[in-house]
């Protein structure tokens, strides 16, 4: 019994962008968007009460501290310019953005800004102030196994979000079975 699909873009190779979603929810590729090896988009369709809303999941990994400062301004830039593609296709959707964004965030874990990320940093704080998005990570709780904060999440302002919840390898859901693949990651389970 699979609780969960893998969404995620031809050729994905386990270290790129993609998406676990619970069996049974209906989403679909956002119209005009394409998705790329680090960046994956659908489009999930919410019924609240009398009205469906539209809520966009974005699953990105970007480029790691060891590449060089264009390359990971690029991937930013990228993203930015897919999210305005998304808010053009599907006007007051609201977005959900998860993935590895590979920057330390001072503010979640107390840790100096590494100098490689001063510049993605900027483009990511840009992204979050012009797509009105909240960062939902909980300050101190690492999502990587050597204690840093780099699976970040962030959402629309208004949309109702718990904090996410960091698994780790393994956990056990209210039903009392495995929720969480064996991922055979060095990341945690968002």
């Amino acid at each position: 019994n699979q609780f969960f699909t893998l969404v995620a873009p031809t050729g994905c190779r386990g270290r790129d962008a993609g998406l676990l979603l619970r069996c049974g929810l209906v989403y679909m590729p956002v119209q005009g968007v394409s998705d790329d090896q680090d960046i994956c988009l659908r489009a999930i369709r919410c019924r609240a009460e009398e009205n469906q809303s539209i809520v966009v999941v974005c699953s990105y990994y970007a480029p790691h501290a060891g590449l060089s400062e264009d390359v990971r301004c690029d991937f930013w830039s990228r993203l930015h310019a897919k999210l305005s593609l998304v808010c053009r296709a599907l006007p007051g959707a609201s977005l959900v953005l998860c993935g590895d964004s590979n920057l330390w965030l001072p503010e979640l874990l107390v840790r100096e800004l590494r100098s490689q990320d001063a510049a993605p940093l900027v483009q990511f704080r840009e992204l979050l102030a012009c797509f009105s998005l909240a960062l939902a990570n909980a300050p101190g709780v690492p999502t990587h196994s050597a204690g840093a904060a780099l699976d970040l999440v962030a959402v629309s302002a208004g949309l109702s979000l718990s904090v996410p919840v960091v698994h780790g390898s393994s956990c056990c859901c209210e039903l009392g079975v495995s929720c969480c693949p064996v991922l055979g990651s060095d990341h945690f389970l968002v």
